[in-house]
């Protein structure tokens, strides 16, 4: 093994760990966006819900409570719709993150294999060339028997 592919065996194993990290942060924000969007669902439901109001007149406090209420269930919808937002972004970014370490790792395979063929052809010419020494060596022994 040469000190070139000990290097990029070495790099590989870099970069694999690289991918591996970041297609599990991948796998993470997709969940945490999953999640967010389920509570979206919720809060826009529990914001869509009739009010449990009484029919008729309502008195002031109790007016001014509902009102409160559907108030602070609008604001947790759109809470919920930046988290989602947010959690959207982060996504998008682990996405590019894992894109661009695969490709990063595509590349050093390609190298890799190329590394292996150039190995391999070599190996070949070596094994030819004994078999032509070997070749050579028994014409010269013949050719010195025949001489002889």
């Amino acid at each position: 093994m040469t000190s070139r592919t000990s290097r990029l065996d070495g790099l590989l194993r870099v970069r694999r760990l690289q991918e591996e990290v970041a297609r599990a942060r991948l796998i993470a924000d997709a969940a945490v966006e999953r999640r967010a969007e389920r509570a979206l669902d919720e809060a826009v439901e529990r914001y869509a819900a009739p009010a449990a109001e009484a029919d008729g007149d309502l008195a002031t406090p109790e007016f001014l409570a509902g009102r409160r209420r559907r108030q602070a269930l609008a604001g947790s919808v759109r809470l919920a719709g930046t988290t989602v937002q947010e959690a959207i972004e982060v996504l998008d970014q682990s996405r590019t993150g894992w894109s661009d370490a695969a490709m990063r790792m595509t590349a050093l395979e390609r190298l890799e294999e190329r590394a292996a063929e150039a190995a391999r052809l070599e190996r070949l010419a070596a094994e030819q060339r004994t078999i032509e020494d070997a070749g050579s060596a028994i014409r010269r022994d013949g050719a010195a028997e025949v001489a002889r």
